[in-house]
């Protein structure tokens, strides 16, 4: 050793003993930059001085520097004797713990699946992560990886390598949606190389990051492309690197590139296939059994559920069918999924709630029928008439909608469709003691709770002060014109006249159109079915009536309904055996006469009542369905309500009776399967009479 050198080691002890840590320290810096040869040896003495007085982290960096030099097997068991050995045991069970999890988890694909770490965290704080290979018997000192604070947005994003938990779930919350929509979320990809994960996997507790089902683990890169391969794969916008990795944005590159060439093929493929098989297209359908694929979403309520329904319908009728709909909520209906669909399963007809073939894409001798089922823009537009092909067909739930008509639809293209109800769901339970318990009563209302006063002051709440105390004049006054009369208005046109009226009379106040205009829009819209549900619910309990049950949100919330009030109706089995045990049904749709509610109803074996609306403003008029007063029991006004309710709850054999005609006419009209039947035998009729 050179004699300057020990010289000055010597000193290092010195300062140490009298503790002087950091002069030693600095000490030994100097020391390093002189005699560059007897690094080593230095770094080595430099760490077992910063060890000696707990000054672990920087001992640890020391020492790696110290075996990187010459790979000493000495230094190498002795920093795994003071910083693996002490904590290699819980290491080994969180990453066991974790592994045990995220087999259970759907979205975890991993290459290297071992049950046991052979690399290991020695230390980890905000700064740096230190690690072993104890295979290769080699260190790595990583940095962190931090990222700047933004504002958050609806993108995806992929980090690579990323160890650190906290990190993670910042970008989870910067990535999340801003307005949730039953499980549809946003996922975010974590991406690992086989180290990184076995470190990621033996330092973090990963149980936060697996409630939301967001995350998507992919270790390695076969298992990264396995995933993105998939056609409902969504592509992240942003990649983040967090250590050393192959360049995952090229790959990323080249499985989009290899996709978007899939689609084009496909395409190609499916356009000539249906080019060459339009007459045998038609010859399916015509045998009664065409080949259906249903596209529906998973990020819809009703609607997944009817498309579900017509293909149980479809299959008893003995069609061969289809679904293509999201997996799950981090997936989405990409192009890839769509046209790879259609060139495998080749169906004869596609069948879609609400949307059509131009929004989609679709070759023309394939029949596109869209079922509409909501007044949605591009069904309303006068122009999408236009876009439709000669194989387009429209089933229409508005039967009698005068708007609706007035779009411009082609009869030819046009069968009436609506909505039935599931026979399989909607039928005779048997009711166990506490079922009917908890179901029966007199009379039953399924719809929600609208706050009449709530509502009034919501609008009021929206003008100025000097306008209040007419504008809640106004809504009361319509209130109370129903509760007397039994009556409601229909048209907006007249809600529009009735304000102006009464402003004028009663405060000499004319209103700007477009004044007129909101509040005639709101009370059209939203006011009057909050009025008439409650004035139902009202005329029943003034007129004495105590066997109720309020099915619906919010019924609660009104200390006047809350011994009636049963909470929210689940849909289906549940749904039917509360229509089942009921003895009148009470129907309380303003819009439609006709809604799905009624065959539900029927079908369960109830007895339904349905309110009355005028023909001309009916959308679905029950009436082009059910002969009134043979088939079904319609009250017009408060009187007449309260009348029919006595005379049925009074006259057992007559309601009986009614229940029989009416789930008999439900059943030959008015289920999934008629509708099927009904679709299959008219598309092959239209077809040959229009080509």
């Amino acid at each position: 050793m050179n004699e300057l050198m020990k010289k000055y080691l010597d000193k290092t002890f010195e300062f140490e003993a009298s503790g002087y840590i950091d002069e030693a320290i600095s000490l030994y810096t100097k020391l390093l930059d002189a005699f560059p040869d007897s690094a080593e040896m230095l770094l080595t003495e430099k760490a077992k001085m910063e060890f000696r007085n707990m000054r672990d982290k920087e001992a640890l960096l020391d020492f790696i520097r110290a075996y990187a030099i010459d790979m000493n097997e000495e230094l190498y068991d002795l920093i795994l004797e003071a910083y693996l050995k002490p904590n290699k045991e819980q290491l080994e069970k969180q990453y066991q713990d974790n592994l045990q999890l995220l087999r259970k988890y759907p979205f975890y694909k991993n290459d290297f699946d071992s049950d046991q770490p052979d690399v290991y965290t020695l230390w980890m704080d905000e700064e740096v992560i230190c690690m072993v290979n104890i295979q290769e018997k080699i260190f790595a000192i990583l940095p962190f990886y931090g990222y700047e604070k933004q504002e958050p947005e609806e993108m995806i994003f992929m980090l690579i390598n990323q160890l650190w938990l906290s990190d993670i779930l910042y970008c989870k919350e910067l990535m999340k949606q801003t307005e949730p929509l039953l499980d549809r979320e946003i996922p975010y990809y974590l991406v690992y190389d086989r180290s990184y994960w076995m470190l990621f996997a033996q330092i973090a507790d990963i149980n936060e990051l697996l409630t939301e089902r967001r995350a998507v683990f992919l270790i390695g890169e076969q298992s990264l492309c396995a995933y993105f391969e998939d056609a409902y794969a969504m592509h992240p916008h942003i990649v983040k690197y967090c250590g050393a990795s192959r360049n995952y944005e090229s790959l990323m590159n080249q499985i989009l590139e290899h996709k978007e060439g899939l689609v084009k093929t496909y395409q190609t493929e499916n356009e000539e296939y249906y080019q060459e098989h339009g007459e045998e297209i038609v010859q399916n359908i015509l045998s009664g059994k065409p080949r259906i694929l249903f596209i529906t979403s998973r990020f819809t309520t009703v609607l997944q559920y009817h498309t579900r329904d017509c293909q149980q319908a479809a299959e008893k009728i003995g069609c061969k069918t289809k679904l293509l709909m999201e997996p799950d909520g981090i997936h989405r209906m990409e192009e890839l999924a769509y046209v790879k669909c259609i060139r495998e399963f080749k169906p004869d007809i596609i069948f879609c709630i609400d949307h059509f073939r131009f929004e989609n894409g679709a070759p023309s001798n394939l029949v596109w029928v869209t079922w509409a089922q909501d007044p949605m823009p591009h069904i309303m537009d006068k122009k999408t008439p236009e876009k439709l092909e000669p194989r387009d067909f429209l089933l229409n739930h508005y039967i009698t909608w005068k708007k609706f008509k007035d779009v411009g639809y082609d009869e030819k293209y046009i069968i009436e469709a609506p909505v039935p109800a599931n026979s399989l769901i909607y039928k005779s339970y048997q009711l166990s003691k506490e079922k009917k318990e908890r179901y029966s009563c007199d009379i039953c209302f399924v719809c929600h709770y609208s706050d009449v006063e709530k509502h009034i002051e919501n609008v009021v709440s929206n003008y100025p002060e000097e306008l209040q105390e007419m504008i809640q004049a106004v809504y009361y006054g319509y209130q109370n014109f129903v509760y007397q009369t039994g009556q409601i208005f229909y048209e907006e046109d007249v809600f529009e006249s009735y304000i102006k009226g009464a402003l004028q009379q009663h405060f000499n106040f004319m209103g700007s159109s477009g004044f007129l205009k909101s509040l005639s829009n709101d009370m059209y819209l939203w006011f009057n079915q909050a009025v008439y549900r409650q004035a139902l619910a009202d005329w029943l309990i003034d007129a004495g009536y105590k066997n109720i049950k309020l099915w619906g949100k919010d019924w609660l919330r009104n200390e006047k309904y809350k011994q009636y009030a049963m909470g929210i109706a689940e849909n289906g089995e549940t749904l039917s055996k509360i229509y089942q045990a009921s003895k009148i049904v009470v129907g309380n749709n303003i819009g439609t006469t006709g809604a799905a509610r009624v065959w539900e109803s029927m079908l369960s074996g109830a007895f339904y009542m349905s309110n009355y609306i005028p023909p001309e403003e009916d959308a679905v008029d029950i009436r082009k369905i059910l002969k009134v007063n043979e088939e079904l029991v319609m009250f017009y006004d408060k009187t007449d309500f309260l009348n029919k309710v006595e005379y049925y709850l009074t006259h057992e054999k007559e309601r009986q009776k009614m229940i029989e005609i009416g789930r008999k006419v439900a059943l030959e009209k008015m289920t999934f399967e008629c509708l099927m039947e009904k679709m299959v035998k008219e598309i092959p009729k239209r077809i040959m009479e229009s080509e």
